[in-house]
């Protein structure tokens, strides 16, 4: 496998394994609000990484899929979610939208020059 594209799909397995961690933290939350600094943090983090890291290293790789921009609106909803009062279901309703593999795995496999 290319070394760029092996780079670009670990750097999507650690955000993808990234958000199953605060889905699993979110998921051991007891109430019905996501009121805790450090997963709110956690969330914030998660999303400015895709939007500070990841999709740059996409787009300098000129990948162009749908699979990116759907990505995201969802890491855009989950920033949002991160500065409000946000219900469990809100998140998990993201979070499991955003983990939906397929999503990942295509960006980089679908493109002719990599693939």
């Amino acid at each position: 496998m290319d070394e760029k594209k092996e780079e670009l799909l670990q750097l999507l397995n650690c955000h993808f394994a990234e958000l199953l961690s605060l889905t699993r933290a979110v998921n051991a939350v007891k109430s019905r609000q996501v009121e805790t600094a450090k997963l709110k943090s956690q969330a914030k983090l998660i999303s400015r990484t895709w939007f500070d890291t990841v999709r740059p290293r996409l787009e300098l790789a000129q990948i162009a899929d749908p699979s990116v921009d759907w990505l995201s609106s969802r890491f855009e909803a989950l920033l949002q979610a991160s500065r409000v009062r946000s219900s469990k279901s809100s998140y998990l309703g993201i979070l499991s939208e955003a983990t939906t593999s397929t999503h990942f795995s295509w960006i980089v496999s679908r493109d002719s020059r990599y693939g």
